[in-house]
C-alpha cells in the first residue's frame, strides 16, 4: 500500500471551508483561526518563539493563517508563511504584505515540491484540527520530520493536550507521550513547556547537540540564556 504523504483533496477542502466560514463571520481575528476570543494568541506566540533569536533569521511558519506570527518577529531576515486557505492568505497579505521581509503563500506544506531552507520553523495551531481520513499522529510526524529537515537551528510547535475532560468533535487532542516519541526520533534535545496554559503545550526541537565544554550544558545563545532561570 502506498504511503500517504499529504492531506487528501477532500480533507483539504474541509479545512478550507471551515476557515472560510470563520473568516466570513469574524474577519481578521484570532477566532477565525480557531483560538477563541480570549486574546491569548500573542502569549502563545511568545512561548512559541521562546528560546530562539529571530533577528536576521529566515523563518518558516507552517499553517500560518493570516501570518500574524510575523508581528512578533518583524526583525527577521525573511518570513514565509504557508497555508491552504485562500481567504486567510489574501487577508494576511493585505495586513503585512507591504513589509519587504514578509511573504505569505497558498499551498500545502507536505507537497513534495515545496522546499524552503530556513533557520527556524514554527507551527501554531496546525495540529489541533482532527483529520478524518488520515491518522493525526502520522500527519504530525510527517510535518515535523519535513519541517525539522528544513530548519538549520530548530523548530517549535504547540498543541492541545488530551487531559481535558471537555472536548469538541473537531479538535484533535494530543497525547504528550505520543508526541515525545515523534520528537525523540528527530532529536535528543528538546524542551517541553506545559506551564503557561491549562491543557496546552509547546515543544522546542533543537538541531544543535553541541556541549559547552566548561559548563557541560548544551550550547545556548544569549537570548535563550536570558529566557531560563539558571
Amino acid at each position: 500500500m502506498k504511503r500517504k504523504v499529504k492531506l487528501s483533496p477532500q480533507e483539504t477542502n474541509k479545512i478550507k471551508e471551515r476557515y472560510k466560514s470563520r473568516f466570513q463571520t469574524w474577519g481578521h481575528d484570532e477566532q477565525s483561526v480557531g483560538w477563541g476570543k480570549k486574546g491569548r494568541q500573542r502569549e502563545r506566540f511568545k512561548f512559541l518563539l521562546g528560546p530562539w533569536q529571530v533577528e536576521d533569521k529566515k523563518i518558516l511558519d507552517i499553517g500560518a493563517g493570516f501570518g500574524d506570527l510575523y508581528s512578533e518577529c518583524r526583525n527577521c531576515q525573511e518570513y514565509l508563511g504557508i497555508d491552504v486557505v485562500p481567504e486567510l492568505v489574501s487577508e494576511g497579505m493585505k495586513a503585512y504584505g507591504n513589509n519587504v521581509n514578509f511573504k505569505l503563500m497558498l499551498g500545502d506544506f507536505l507537497d513534495p515540491k515545496f522546499k524552503f531552507e530556513c533557520d527556524l520553523v514554527f507551527i501554531s495551531g496546525t495540529f489541533n484540527f482532527k483529520i478524518e481520513d488520515w491518522d493525526n499522529y502520522e500527519f504530525i510526524a510527517q510535518t515535523l520530520t519535513k519541517g525539522f529537515s528544513l530548519a538549520a537551528e530548530g523548530l517549535s510547535f504547540n498543541f492541545i493536550r488530551d487531559e481535558t475532560s471537555y472536548k469538541e468533535d473537531l479538535i484533535f487532542y494530543s497525547n504528550i507521550s505520543r508526541l515525545i516519541q515523534i520528537v525523540t526520533s528527530l532529536t535528543p534535545r528538546y524542551a517541553l513547556h506545559l506551564d503557561y496554559m491549562p491543557f496546552e503545550g509547546t515543544i522546542h526541537l533543537f538541531k544543535s547537540t553541541d556541549l559547552d565544554e566548561q559548563e557541560r550544558f548544551y550550547k545556548r545563545n544569549e537570548h535563550y540564556k536570558k529566557s531560563i532561570d539558571f
